[in-house]
């Protein structure tokens, strides 16, 4: 294990997984020192912790920026864009620049946060992710690569957020028939991921994934299930999606479908003996988040 006085340079800290890692590590060490890396939006960080958080503007070229860091913690990744060059750009050519950074700096460890949605058959998404997790396999500076399943619990409007709140508003719910999934509870999330930035770099690659494979259908009905809500839940092929990919049902945005109904590798095997990993189910989890409540 790393020392508590660890420093740790993290991108994305302004995203719902950054945010909710920060917030843990915060709370959790007191003599952990941490560099933010902000890029469009604005890290705001509480007064009580601003002895031992510093935040950065400006581009990767300055090099700076790591100076005295051990281990770099790369989440930033654009998920949403009609531009498919610039999920090459920003996935691969963004990872593959700081990773040099960080080796010319003499980081010790290099932790990226990738997907399950990974390579062609999920879309130019997934493909730029493969690409960057190829990069960081190469790159040279002891690496940690985690692959983040469908993660929910964060508040937000996206993959399972979007499902729950659509299974509030409305009595009529389609799934895509033939799709599988594994929700993951943000917490527990977070904690495989501190788990992994906070251990000696063993050059390996952790899957983070809820403990089941479950069908679109089955997350809709334990969400409607969880919020004693009853609805009609309608079936949509996988094939009418791939016809429809520019103009998806209202669920989905366009680049979204090609992710979604890939296939996904969800072995936990390896997170669960390397990290601890202890995943609740979706339904204890969705009891954790309490969406029935008002």
């Amino acid at each position: 294990m790393s020392s508590s006085n660890e420093h740790f340079f993290i991108t994305g800290s302004s995203g719902f997984l950054g945010k909710m890692l920060l917030e843990k590590l915060l709370t959790g060490d007191p003599l952990l020192r941490l560099t933010l890396l902000e890029h469009h939006t604005k890290i705001v960080v509480e007064e009580k912790y601003r002895d031992r958080v510093v935040t950065v503007t400006g581009s990767l070229e300055d090099l700076r920026m790591l100076h005295n860091v051990d281990t770099v913690v790369h989440l930033a990744a654009i998920t949403h864009t009609k531009n498919k060059d610039l999920y090459h750009v920003v996935n691969k050519e963004w990872t593959e620049q700081l990773l040099g950074l960080a080796k010319d700096a003499g980081v010790k460890h290099f932790v990226y946060v990738s997907t399950t949605a990974l390579g062609d058959s999920c879309g130019p998404y997934g493909t730029s992710k493969l690409e960057a997790e190829k990069v960081v396999e190469q790159g040279g500076v002891p690496y940690t690569i985690v692959r983040f399943a469908e993660v929910y619990g964060a508040l937000g409007n996206e993959g399972i957020e979007r499902l729950i709140n659509l299974v509030k508003r409305f009595p009529v719910i389609p799934y895509v028939t033939s799709t599988f999934l594994a929700p993951v509870y943000i917490d527990d999330a977070i904690a495989a991921l501190r788990t992994a930035m906070c251990r000696s770099p063993e050059n390996k690659t952790y899957i983070i994934a809820g403990p089941e494979k479950l069908s679109f259908a089955d997350v809709v009905r334990d969400i409607a299930s969880a919020m004693e809500k009853k609805i009609v839940p309608i079936p949509v092929p996988q094939v009418l999606l791939r016809i429809a990919k520019r103009a998806p049902p209202f669920f989905l945005v366009p680049d979204q479908v090609e992710r979604l109904i890939c296939e996904k590798d969800y072995n936990i095997d390896l997170t669960i003996h390397d990290l601890n990993f202890s995943p609740r189910s979706f339904r204890e989890g969705l009891k954790k988040y309490r969406i029935g409540q008002p």
